[in-house]
This record gives structure tokens, C-alpha cells and sequence, in this order.
């Protein structure tokens, strides 16, 4: 970072004192410092943690430090060895951008002294969370340390703690939020297909083994057999003229409601747009929900007409907020 970059960055820092840093920021920053600790290895600034673990960071040894205390003691011990040497930790100052860059390397040092101290003592890493279980008897331990120790920065401790042992979900996509466009193109044709084979084999047994029991006995061949197939075929050709046609009508038929989605989406923005202008007291705008799709369209036509937009809400709640420039 060159000087003009630190003073730019000093001036946005003076501009945010005294305002609370969001969740986020806190976990984005805790999340870039821990993976540079980690890049540098895990023997890096020794003089500045828990001296406790010194000879087992720079071993590799886990051996129990302190073998005739048990977990909870050692973690209280720990948590106030960091609350003693960096007293800002336990501060009551409001959490603004300025300090938030000075507690959260002190903060990821103590949170890998953390988990080299549970795999130590538990042989084992720290569990995961997920959502609608039970949280686990050592969480709650750690949580009531920080709430004892660091009770105004605690809930972001146990934020970033969340976030890094969250299980992951698995979300399954649904059709409706691929745009038919690109390489989502063949999928949703394919589906569009298997939709379609499904209602015309809709009633039929195929089951092999019925199928075997009622086969017609093999014919010996006859030169009126090729006649026969042909003048089926032409037979059946104007059936298969109109399910293709019924094919068209239907892809034609979601084509056009997409459109119609669009255009209403498209419409909304400038209502917003008109809302915004007219009333100078309104600073930002939420949209409706729609998919990822959609909220491009809306972003790009926002930014062309001079406004700013981001996506806000989670899943099917996602929407694009609009706001005036800075």
C-alpha cells in the first residue's frame, strides 16, 4: 500500500469514527487476516500469544500443557492471558472501522491458540453449528469465556466462530432460477424434453416382464411387411406433425411469460427511479423478489439511469435495493 492509498484510507476512517462496523465487515476481516496468519505460518508473532502453547507451535507437539487442569480452566486461563496483555479487547469503545483493524489480528492470534488448545485437550477440532440443532457443550463454554471477558465485542467473536464452523446447506436449484440463456440453455431444455416423454408415456405399463409375457409370437417374413410399415408411418406422421407443433405452442407459450416477468421487473425499476426523484427525502428503494436473472436486468438498467444497486435478502427473499450515488 503507497502513501496516497494509507491517507485515503485514514481520511475513510475519519469519516466512519464512532460508527458501528457491520457483522460482515467484522467476518470478512477476520476471515482475510486469519488465512495471511495461516500463508505465514502458524509459528508467526510467538511473542504476542499465549505463551502457554509457545513450545507446541513451534514442535508440533500435543502434549497437554497443563495436564492437571481441565478444558474449561485452560480457556478461561488463556482468554484472560489476551483480555490482560491487550486490554482493548475488553474495552466498551464502539466498534468503528479504525479499531476494528487493531483488534482483529490480536483476535485471530487468540482464536487459533483456541483451537490448537481444543484439539490438545480433546483430541479433536471444535464441532460445526447447524441451524435447528442442539449446540454443542463446548460452544456454550466458549461463548459464556468471551461474554465473561469481552462482553461488548463478543457477539462478533461468536459471529466469526458461526460462520467459519457453519455446516454447509445444500440448496437445491430450481429451474425457475436458470436463465434460459447460455450454458443453463441445454439444461432447461432437457427438462422441457423429459417433461414431455413422461406425459406421452403417461398410463403405459412397460414393465420387461409383462412385456416378455404377452410378446406376439415371431412372423415369418412377408414382402407385404415394408408396404405395411411405410403406409403406418404416413399414417402416422400428422400425429407427430401436431405433437411437435403442441411442442412449439408450449415452448412459445413460456417464452412469452418470461418476457411478460421481465418487462413488469423492468417497469417496477422505473416506477422506483420516478419515486426517487420525486421525493429527495427517500434514500433507496427495495425491489420486489426475483431471480438472479432478473435482478441483472434491473442492476444494469439502475446503473445506466444514474442510481446504485446491490442484492439484498437471502434465497427466494433476494431483491435488489436501490439507492442514490454517494
Amino acid at each position: 500500500m503507497n502513501s496516497s492509498e494509507k491517507l485515503n484510507l485514514k481520511e475513510e476512517y475519519k469519516k466512519l469514527a464512532g460508527k458501528r462496523v457491520a457483522f460482515d465487515f467484522f467476518i470478512y476481516s477476520c476471515m482475510a487476516e486469519d488465512h495471511t496468519l495461516q500463508t505465514l505460518g502458524g509459528t508467526q508473532q510467538q511473542d504476542k500469544r499465549w505463551p502457554t502453547l509457545s513450545d507446541r507451535r513451534e514442535t508440533g507437539k500435543l502434549d497437554d500443557p497443563l495436564p492437571e487442569k481441565s478444558f474449561e480452566e485452560c480457556v478461561q486461563e488463556l482468554i484472560q492471558w489476551y483480555a490482560d496483555t491487550y486490554p482493548e479487547l475488553a474495552g466498551s469503545t464502539i466498534l468503528d472501522h479504525a479499531l476494528c483493524s487493531i483488534l482483529v489480528g490480536k483476535f485471530i492470534l487468540m482464536i487459533n491458540d483456541i483451537r490448537q488448545l481444543v484439539f490438545i485437550k480433546n483430541n479433536k477440532a471444535l464441532p460445526q453449528f447447524s441451524v435447528g440443532e442442539e449446540t454443542p457443550e463446548i460452544w456454550l463454554s466458549l461463548e459464556a469465556c468471551f461474554k465473561n471477558s469481552f462482553p461488548n465485542y463478543a457477539p462478533y467473536l461468536m459471529a466469526y466462530f458461526k460462520w467459519v464452523y457453519a455446516k454447509p446447506v445444500e440448496r437445491k436449484i430450481e429451474l425457475s432460477d436458470l436463465p434460459p440463456v447460455g450454458r443453463y440453455f441445454g439444461i432447461l431444455k432437457d427438462n422441457l424434453r423429459s417433461k414431455e416423454k413422461s406425459s406421452d408415456t403417461h398410463g403405459e405399463d412397460s414393465s420387461p416382464g409383462i412385456q416378455s409375457e404377452f410378446r406376439a409370437p415371431k412372423k415369418e417374413w412377408d414382402k407385404d411387411r415394408p408396404e405395411r410399415q411405410e403406409r403406418s408411418e404416413r399414417q402416422d406422421r400428422p400425429e407427430r406433425q401436431e405433437h411437435r407443433e403442441r411442442g412449439r405452442g408450449r415452448d412459445r407459450n413460456e417464452d412469452d411469460a418470461k418476457k411478460d416477468k421481465e418487462k413488469l421487473a423492468l417497469l417496477e425499476v422505473d416506477k422506483a427511479i420516478l419515486a426517487l426523484k420525486k421525493h429527495s427525502s427517500m434514500n433507496e428503494f427495495r425491489l420486489r423478489p426475483q431471480n438472479s436473472f432478473i435482478r441483472r436486468l434491473q442492476h444494469r438498467k439502475i446503473n445506466a439511469l444514474g442510481f446504485q444497486s446491490h442484492s439484498v435478502g437471502d434465497d427466494d427473499d433476494r431483491a435488489v435495493l436501490i439507492t442514490r450515488e454517494d
